[in-house]
């Protein structure tokens, strides 16, 4: 999350304002999704809960800014591994601070899972440190850049990059798109049809993480298409011929309103919590999040509106990083000196705008503590600057 050859960083490389766009708009609604998970307060409507739906975007806006920015420049291998080393040794320096919270906010996790916690777990009951995943697979997935790398720039065409991402497709996409269904329609009919899809796994040579695999790729070949359009028009196109702008704004919304039903379907087939139900590797969310990256490059923001993103696309990994404990102040805070009856006196609308705005105080308080952050000697390093 960052910008330059690997996106985590901020750099003062020549920039792409799309990409930053897409960053920003990724960390909000990383920032969103991550608040409704820890407060009790959130709505509990169907047009609040269209809005969660948006969520499914922010993540994989990450992975295809990276693969935007690694696919598209020349590699540098030494800088690479040692600017992934960097990112690791940060990494474990903000898995030991989490440790030091829980042990303030909740108990103590003890000396085994503490290094299993630094070793690479993310996943505490009780404890908010969920969000640590995305580092995990941000780790792996740089170790394999230079082979993406090698298949995006092979001299003889692009077949097995095609391929590679066709059998990544067909396991994590559409195997999951398909699970998804089957779960619903089996519910409907009290028949547990998704077990016919159980054994597909044994062929799985790619992990619960390769969807970022895709996502990364997508990203590069995205943002060549683009800049390839521009140097032919000397401006920013469409460069999708086959589907214009407008039909790809369509397309948009169906996406929108499809990964709404399938929170929707899956809550009431497997008894999921409404708003958390789906993964970012239903059809739709891929579909959708293309189209969104898509849209942030055709931006043609202000001078002015380019360097607000360009600062918050450098400050992406402070943010991430800080954001958690903001959001667990807020709930504090809410628990403290709110009662339900404050909200619920709002109105579904009030309550959802109130909400809103928390949010956007979350996201610019940790925009502001990064800012302050990367500009400290030493203590930049944890900001990756």
């Amino acid at each position: 999350m960052g910008t330059s050859q690997v996106v985590t960083a901020g750099t003062r490389s020549k920039r792409i304002v799309g990409v930053d766009i897409a960053k920003t708009i990724g960390i909000l609604l990383v920032i969103f999704v991550h608040f409704v998970f820890h407060t009790s307060e959130y709505p509990n409507t169907w047009y609040s809960h269209f809005a969660v739906a948006a969520y499914q975007y922010g993540v994989p806006l990450f992975f295809m800014a990276n693969g935007a920015l690694l696919l598209t420049r020349k590699l540098d291998l030494k800088k690479h591994y040692r600017r992934l080393l960097t990112i690791v040794i940060v990494t474990l320096v903000w898995k030991a601070i989490d440790l030091v919270v829980f042990a303030y906010t909740t108990e103590p996790i003890g000396v085994r899972n503490s290094i299993l916690f630094m070793l690479g777990g993310s996943e505490f009951d009780g404890r908010p440190s969920g969000f640590v995943w995305f580092m995990n697979a941000f780790i792996g997935l740089h170790l394999i850049v230079p082979m993406l790398k090698t298949m995006f720039d092979a001299a003889d065409g692009r077949r097995t990059l095609y391929i590679t991402m066709g059998v990544i497709a067909f396991f994590s996409i559409l195997g999951d798109t398909a699970r998804t269904l089957l779960t619903i329609v089996g519910s409907w009919f009290h028949v547990g049809l998704v077990g016919a899809l159980q054994y597909v796994d044994e062929y799985n040579m790619f992990g619960k993480y390769a969807y970022a695999i895709l996502y990364f790729i997508l990203g590069g070949l995205v943002l060549e298409k683009f800049q390839k359009a521009r140097s032919e028009s000397g401006k920013i196109v469409w460069p999708f011929r086959r589907v214009s702008l407008g039909a790809s704004v369509a397309v948009l919304v169906v996406c929108q309103v499809l990964l709404f039903l399938t929170l929707w379907g899956e809550r009431a087939a497997s008894g999921y919590e409404y708003r958390f139900a789906y993964s970012y590797t239903q059809l739709a969310g891929v579909i959708g999040t293309v189209i969104v990256f898509c849209l942030c490059l055709m931006a043609s923001p202000s001078q002015r509106a380019s360097k607000f993103y360009k600062e918050v696309g450098s400050q992406t990994f402070g943010m991430y990083m800080t954001h958690i404990f903001l959001l667990m102040t807020i709930n504090y805070l809410e628990l403290r000196f709110f009662a339900d009856d404050n909200f619920a006196a709002l109105g579904g609308v009030g309550s959802l705008l109130v909400n809103f705005a928390l949010i956007l105080l979350a996201f610019f308080v940790a925009l502001a503590i990064s800012m302050v952050g990367s500009r400290i000697p030493v203590l930049k390093k944890l900001f990756f600057h």
